[in-house]
């Protein structure tokens, strides 16, 4: 079984709830057992700087930040300043951003964080619609997995 964590940054609860069921999808598509352990988070938190190292620290050791982002047409300062800080402090070296954002989405903003994942050495996962590329879980065999999680991880739905 393989044990992997993300974080989803939203900024529409229906489309994270559709990137949650996603990554749960795309793991029972390949025929791989897996616990995702999910945290999400409101896009809006990126804008209080007094909780970046809060929310840096819930996401250093995160296999897959996902963005299910629909209202952006480039990626924010304070989009890309949390991903730097991120990918800094990271403890997953094999870590990816995967853009999770309905069709017809700006390809700026996908060019962008292309562009930010290959600059920090980061895996790139796209999609257009609501469907987890089936190589989301495939990074996982990438990724170094520790000891099966004492506890089942829980599986946050978006905050509200």
């Amino acid at each position: 079984m393989m044990a992997l964590k993300a974080v989803i940054i939203f900024d529409d609860h229906p489309l994270a709830a559709r990137a949650i069921a996603a990554l749960e999808n795309a793991a029972t598509n390949t025929g791989e057992t897996v616990k995702w352990d999910i945290k999400s988070w409101q896009s809006d938190i990126l804008k209080q700087p007094n909780l970046l190292g809060v929310t840096v620290a819930v996401a250093t050791d995160a296999d897959l930040v996902v963005l299910a982002l629909d209202g952006m047409q480039s990626a924010t300062d304070e989009l890309l300043d949390w991903l730097e800080h991120w990918s800094e402090h990271r403890r997953v070296e094999d870590a990816a951003v995967m853009v999770f954002c309905p069709q017809g989405s700006p390809l700026p903003f996908f060019n962008e964080l292309k562009w930010f994942a290959e600059w920090r050495g980061l895996h790139f996962v796209q999609s257009h619609d609501a469907v987890a590329p089936p190589n989301v879980v495939r990074l996982g065999r990438l990724l170094p997995s520790g000891p099966p999680p004492a506890v089942s991880p829980l599986v946050a739905a978006p905050a509200e």
